[in-house]
């Protein structure tokens, strides 16, 4: 029996109508501000993070942006699985499947997800952290042309402690966070209710974001087929002055760059248009890395089934943990969940996304609807 034989009977295929039906019912909780059922709980882009720790704005997603997440950070908590698959089986057997993967057509690339970003609130006496969501869509043609949806889709209790501060503090619905860090100085709201969805038309853009970095869709297409060298063509990527943006080239420390490499060979997987043996070849670079682990059998908010990816690097102190979920069978990221901390457990930076749609399409651009 190869590998993806034993992945399919492990995934155990489609999940049934009613795992289907569950998690978009607590996708659709998490996005109208009420509790989710009891059960298991989870949540394209990568955040754009300076390296270990900063968050380039809090809702940055380089969007290891992996298309549109729900609610809380994923407990991922194995399920029992009739093979126990080390990682780097089972991002081997990914690396397969997208070699025969054929190239999608369409006139838009289009990356829909939903990150959850926690946020602390409350009184003095009473803190407790709300998970904000916000519904992020592009469009990007071939030419480099962009459009960006942007919706907040409301804010829940992170925890069940959590929503016993929040009712406790009198269930408010609305917090006012301060000023933001934007040009325009704007305050900041968060809402349990969704808003109102917008839509800019961005213009002429570089094309996708790898890292810090854009790269046209022609130097995507033209991204190396060999693992190290692409995961060296990433970090080079990075390093090399950008003569456009000269003052955003800030090189990677040699001991920082396999945390660096895990980010970018994760963006390029959840959200950028690369052909397929320059996806198995990031699957096989994420494979070599000897700090991913498999986490076993695992759900995404919307009951859809994946294998756990934990990679875990360390820089100065401080520890970066990437999580994916990864759908070996059609080589797709389901979600990523980044968290960055210092001092062992604690974590002082964390995004997590859910990649709702991922690929080509002929829809025009729209504001981003609520799943």
């Amino acid at each position: 029996m190869n590998e993806l034989q034993m992945i399919a009977e492990m995934l155990d295929e489609n999940p049934s109508e009613r795992t289907v039906a569950e998690g978009r019912e607590r996708l659709r909780g998490a996005v109208s501000g009420g509790r989710a059922p009891a059960g298991r709980r989870r949540r394209f882009g990568m955040p754009r993070w300076p390296l270990g720790l900063g968050l380039a704005g809090a809702a940055a997603a380089v969007a290891v942006a992996v298309a549109v997440s729900g609610t809380t950070p994923p407990d991922p908590a194995p399920q029992p699985s009739a093979q126990d698959l080390s990682a780097r089986t089972v991002l081997l057997a990914a690396a397969e499947k997208a070699t025969t993967t054929p190239d999608a057509k369409g006139t838009y690339w289009r990356v829909k997800t939903l990150t959850a970003l926690p946020v602390t609130v409350g009184p003095k006496d009473n803190r407790y952290t709300m998970e904000r969501l916000r519904i992020r869509e592009h469009w990007t043609t071939r030419q480099g042309r962009e459009w960006v949806g942007d919706r907040l889709a409301g804010a829940r209790p992170r925890t069940p402690a959590d929503e016993a501060a929040w009712r406790k503090d009198g269930s408010p619905t609305r917090w006012d966070l301060g000023v933001g860090d934007t040009v325009d100085r704007q305050r900041i709201h968060l809402h349990t209710a969704p808003r109102p969805g917008t839509l800019i038309d961005a213009g002429q853009t570089r094309g996708f974001s790898i890292g810090e970095r854009w790269l046209t869709f022609e130097q995507v297409q033209s991204l190396p087929t060999d693992p190290r060298a692409l995961r060296a063509a990433l970090t080079l990527t990075r390093l090399r002055d950008d003569k456009e943006n000269p003052d955003r080239a800030n090189p990677v420390p040699p001991e920082a760059q396999a945390i660096y490499a895990a980010q970018s060979l994760t963006a390029l997987l959840a959200q950028v248009p690369a052909p397929p043996k320059v996806r198995a070849a990031a699957f096989r670079a994420l494979a070599d890395m000897p700090e991913a682990r498999s986490l076993g059998r695992v759900k995404d908010p919307q009951g859809r089934t994946g294998v756990g990816i934990v990679i875990t690097n360390s820089y100065q102190g401080a520890t970066t943990t990437t999580r994916l979920i990864v759908d070996p069978a059609t080589s797709s990221v389901l979600s990523s969940n980044i968290t960055a901390g210092r001092d062992g457990a604690r974590i002082d930076k964390e995004m997590a996304t859910v990649y709702l749609e991922v690929g080509w399409t002929d829809t025009r651009p729209q504001p981003p609807s609520l799943p």
